[in-house]
């Protein structure tokens, strides 16, 4: 794939359980309304790419400390159905008796969304080697982890799982930016 190269979607991709192929070089995919599926990676998925018109089904992101589908970016017209995102807390400081443990889960950080739908999606932070007497500052949501004050979330939603441990949020986890007409209908 060329540096800054611009992807049209022409038909559906099932990855059949595969990562995708690294996304670096891409600057923006339009799905055409067509889905990709049966993705299983251990990494951020898109992270500084404009993604719009597409569906994804049955996305799997299991990773380390920071699990989301997408970083710093542009997202727009997508449906996100059946995936899991899950992440591990992990050891971020330790004093001499107690030590901080940090993780950030949740299908988006520091994004712009814009009619963003995920149904029947579980979103999980694990416990790690954390235990009572340490401290969590992990962030954990349905939409975002984290939402900065760049970031815009409107007329999305949020329908499925989260549990963990930490900040925990329907929407955001935490949230500086802006949210309109969006919603969370997490168990």
């Amino acid at each position: 794939i060329k540096s800054d190269s611009y992807i049209n979607l022409q038909s559906n991709i099932d990855f059949n359980g595969e990562d995708l192929p690294p996304t670096k070089r891409i600057k923006k995919i339009d799905g055409k309304n067509y889905t990709l599926s049966n993705i299983d990676t251990s990494f951020t998925v898109f992270s500084g790419i404009t993604v719009k018109n597409i569906v994804f089904d049955d996305i799997d992101v299991s990773g380390d400390s920071d699990s989301h589908i997408f970083i710093d970016r542009t997202v727009q017209d997508v449906d996100i159905t059946n995936s899991t995102i899950e992440a591990t807390l992990e050891e971020f400081s330790c004093g001499p008796s107690v030590c901080i443990y940090n993780g950030r889960a949740g299908v988006s950080e520091n994004s712009t969304l814009n009619n963003v739908s995920v149904t029947n999606t579980t979103i999980t932070m694990n416990k790690g080697s954390y235990t009572s007497d340490d401290n969590v500052i992990s962030k954990i949501g349905g939409l975002c982890s984290v939402n900065e004050s760049s970031s815009t979330i409107q007329n999305s939603y949020f329908s499925g799982s989260i549990s963990g441990y930490g900040i925990i949020g329907g929407v955001c986890g935490y949230n500086r930016g802006t949210v309109s007409n969006s919603y969370s209908k997490a168990t």
